[in-house]
Parts: structure tokens; sequence; C-alpha cells
């Protein structure tokens, strides 16, 4: 069978015959509009062409039904990129361009929470607790966000962040008008997808004692812990991953290791100055990490080969340990 070129499954799409439209209403100009800020997508003097990724196809299916008056098409097409070395399957829809399309300046100034939305779902991908979104005209999306919906992202490699309490802020501003299969774009996810539990080990060498005990540990002595980090959740679409494990590490290296490896645990800190006991450091641990990754699921340090503590608290929402609650020394 005979490889084709995108350019050339491209030409083979026969629109439908352009239809006569005097007006857009508000949901195709949203519609329209949004689209512009995909840079997967095609504006030509004769078609357009709007893409979602292949396994949003509701989504997709969605828009063919809003936008019915322009009669598009939706069809799933497949070519050879000589680039990636691999047959690409797409599914596209793609109708007749009209004046009023041409028209469109996707610089629109009254971008509704609607269309917001939309650009959202196009565009953004959830990850490290973070909403990144890569989109045409970046600049100018960036300050609408700023001006019109006082929220404060930040810019990273020509990509706009979006996280912490301007993430909270921006969900409750467009949730109600997310499409119900692209919540996941904010950290909620289907109860369809599939979970997976994922792991990090990592490895330190600290020092500690233990006051008033009756035995060796009573003294200053060392070892090498290995702690292992369980994270249970969904697989992100966008992704393909639970977390990713690049991050996972970053995080494990600056809030653990940096302040356990070569140190006395007794003098790290307060909740360990007692007893710095495999149990207690597993506490002290969970309520680190519980902040960073609310799907923490469980973990395990082990202070000698033989030796191992197990620990799985509470999820993020019911979590309410506190070490001063032992009535600690």
């Amino acid at each position: 069978m005979k490889k084709i070129s995108k350019e050339e499954a491209y030409n083979n799409l026969k629109p439908n015959k352009p239809t006569k439209i005097k007006k857009l209403n508000r949901l195709e100009f949203d519609l329209i509009t949004s689209a512009k800020f995909n840079p997967n997508n095609q504006f030509n003097n004769d078609m357009v062409i709007i893409k979602n990724k292949f396994y949003e196809l509701d989504f997709l299916k969605w828009k063919q039904k809003k936008l019915e008056r322009f009669k598009p098409k939706l069809e799933k097409i497949c070519y050879y990129d000589k680039y990636a070395g691999r047959e690409i399957i797409e599914n596209i829809l793609y109708f007749s361009t009209i004046k009023l399309i041409q028209s469109i300046n996707y610089c629109d100034p009254e971008i509704s929470p609607f269309c917001l939305a939309l650009i959202i779902s196009d565009n953004g991908t959830y990850e490290n607790q973070e909403l990144v979104l890569t989109v045409t005209n970046n600049i100018y999306l960036f300050h609408v966000l700023i001006n019109k919906y006082e929220i404060n992202p930040t810019f990273r490699k020509n990509q706009i962040i979006i996280k912490g309490k301007n993430l909270e802020k921006l969900k409750s501003i467009i949730y109600p008008f997310m499409f119900h299969k692209m919540k996941y774009k904010f950290g909620e996810y289907d109860h369809t997808l599939p979970k997976c539990i994922v792991s990090k080990t990592v490895e330190f060498d600290s020092a500690h004692f233990l006051s008033d005990y009756n035995g060796k540990c009573n003294n200053l002595h060392g070892g090498r812990y290995k702690l292992t980090v369980y994270i249970k959740g969904p697989i992100n679409p966008d992704t393909g991953m639970v977390v990713d494990f690049t991050y996972l590490n970053e995080i494990l290296k600056q809030e653990i290791i940096s302040q356990f490896d070569h140190h006395c645990l007794n003098y790290v800190t307060p909740q360990l100055a007692w007893r710095s006991t495999t149990e207690l450091i597993c506490l002290y641990i969970w309520e680190k990490l519980i902040k960073i990754f609310p799907s923490l699921h469980k973990i395990e340090l082990y202070e000698t080969p033989n030796s191992k503590c197990t620990f799985k608290g509470e999820d993020f929402e019911k979590y309410n340990y506190n070490l001063d609650l032992l009535h600690l020394k």
C-alpha cells in the first residue's frame, strides 16, 4: 500500500459546499475563536481543519454538532510522517471557509469564560500540580488572563503556566463551561480512566540517636536509609503518566534528601529531636509529601536491609496528622 504524505492526505479532503450564514451565534463565535488559538488547527482560504487528540473523539463530535450550520465532516485520516518515521492517525473536523470565519480576529477582547474553557480544553495539559498551556499568540492570552480574569500566570519556554491559587480561581470561573470529559485538565479524572501505582526509590546517609533508650541506639550512629514513595492515580490522557518520574525525583531530592542526607536526623527538625525512629521519620515524610502529591499512596523506609517501616496515611482531604498530637517529649 502506497504511503501518502500529510499534504496529500489533506488535499484529498472534500468539504461540503459553503453555507449561507449571515451571522454567527455566540457559541459558534467562541468555538471558532478558540480554535484559532490551537496551533494544530488550520485556517486556509477554502477550508477550516480542527483537530483534537485521538482519544478526544467525543469532544470533536460535540464540536461537530454545535457547528452543524457549517455542515462539517468528521473523518479519520492516516498519513506517513517522514520525520517521525511512522504512520500518523488523526481525527479531524473540517468544513468550508466563509467570510464570517475569516473576519474573526482571535485577539477578540471579549473572550468569554466559555471561550476560555474551550481554549484550555484544546491546549491545556495538567501535570505536576499545574496547568500548562501551549497556544498560538500566547502573549495575548497571557494578558487576557491578567487584565480580564485577574489571574497571574507565568511563562516557561513559551508556555503559559497556571498553578496554586491562580489555578483554583481559573477553575471557579470556567469549570461550569467545561465539556464533562475534559475536566481532567484540572486534575479531576473520570472514574473510567485506568489507575496505576508508581513508585520511586531514593537513598540517603544519615546519623541519629534515640534519647532515653536502653540500648546501643542511645548512642549516635549512622547508616544508609532507603525510601520508596508510592503514588496512586489515574493515567493522565495528555501525558500517559500518573506522575512524571523526573518531577517525583526532583521533589524527593528537594524536600527529603537535601534535608536528611549527611545530617543527624535529631537536629534537622523538632519533630525528630527526641527520637528519630523509622516510624516517626515516615510520619514526618508523609506530612511533607502529601501536600505536594495529594494522590500519595504509601511510603516505605528501610533503616537497615532487614528493618523496614511502611506507612499509609489518609488521603489529602482527610489528612490531619500532627506530630505534636503524639505528645512526644
